[in-house]
């Protein structure tokens, strides 16, 4: 049976999840949570209430921020891996990079996060105002 790029990519999506879920000791709805509590934050202190309830609605928006959620998650689970951080300072550190999704520190990450934010915005945007 051949395997698609769509196979692909959620199983490794699973994969991430799985290490992540592993190093904080969470559930996967634990880190759904937090992912969804994050996103909720991030918008809100982007936008005024009426354009945050925009894009709380858009599922071009979680589209994104999940995409830019394991772009940090990939990069994290190999710095975490050789940490020797206690799980409560390690569940600290991960929330702390979610936080700062678009100013995050690895240029590669931050350029693919800038680029993307921009498009999704501009989308966004033209949606909700034609």
């Amino acid at each position: 049976m051949k395997t698609t790029m769509k196979q692909k990519r959620t199983q490794y999506q699973l994969t991430m999840i799985s290490g992540v879920c592993k190093l904080l000791e969470l559930t996967p709805d634990q880190l759904n949570h937090m992912m969804f509590g994050l996103g909720c934050e991030y918008v809100e202190k982007m936008v005024d209430s009426q354009m945050a309830h925009e894009f709380l609605t858009e599922p071009m928006f979680w589209n994104w921020w999940r995409q830019q959620w394991a772009l940090i998650d990939e990069a994290f689970i190999r710095q975490a891996a050789q940490a020797p951080l206690s799980r409560q300072t390690m569940r600290r550190w991960y929330a702390k990079h979610h936080r700062s999704i678009d100013v995050y520190p690895d240029d590669i990450i931050w350029e693919k996060i800038h680029n993307s934010y921009q498009d999704m915005v501009t989308k966004v945007i033209e949606k909700h105002t034609s």
